[in-house]
């Protein structure tokens, strides 16, 4: 079954993100997703990050979030971005990650989003660019595979190497 990475905006946006996503996860309940905000006891928008050691569970380090996001992804073997305009530095890093590793990426434009205003950058790495979720996650389960590491034999999500085996 196709496991796909939950990708977009948290900072910015009035939610936190997680409207969409938890409206994507009701919409397809044979589908399975990776949804990072389900890491956390506290909606996104009351998250404080902070540098020290996170007390309560209201509190995450950048390592906490980078390092969760991180092992969603590899749990995964394809990414959906919820696009939106507005600035969002984590999502680029996902998709390069994603990228970089071979996952099938679909991007798709909430809100009137025309594609000609996305960065070349995503034109460059995102596979499938379209207007409606339901799109994006019809092309991420048809095209996903999982694969194993060439070296060591984890499973991975599309990939052909761990990241312990990445050099």
């Amino acid at each position: 079954m196709t496991t796909i990475y939950l990708a977009g905006p948290v900072a910015n946006v009035e939610d936190g993100g997680s409207q969409w996503r938890n409206e994507l996860v009701e919409s397809y309940p044979n589908s399975d997703f990776n949804n990072p905000l389900d890491k956390y006891n506290a909606p996104a928008e009351d998250l404080t990050i902070v540098t020290k050691p996170a007390r309560g569970d209201t509190e995450v380090t950048h390592t906490e979030i980078v390092e969760g996001d991180k092992e969603l992804l590899r749990e995964s073997n394809a990414v959906l971005v919820g696009y939106t305009d507005v600035l969002s530095t984590g999502t680029p890093m996902e998709v390069m990650w994603a990228y970089e590793r071979d996952y099938p990426i679909a991007l798709w434009l909430q809100g009137g989003v025309n594609p000609s205003d996305l960065s070349p950058w995503y034109h460059h790495h995102v596979d499938n660019i379209v207007s409606h979720a339901g799109m994006a996650v019809d092309y991420l389960q048809s095209v996903s595979e999982t694969a194993t590491c060439e070296v060591c034999g984890t499973t991975l999500g599309a990939g052909y190497l761990c990241d312990d085996c990445e050099e």
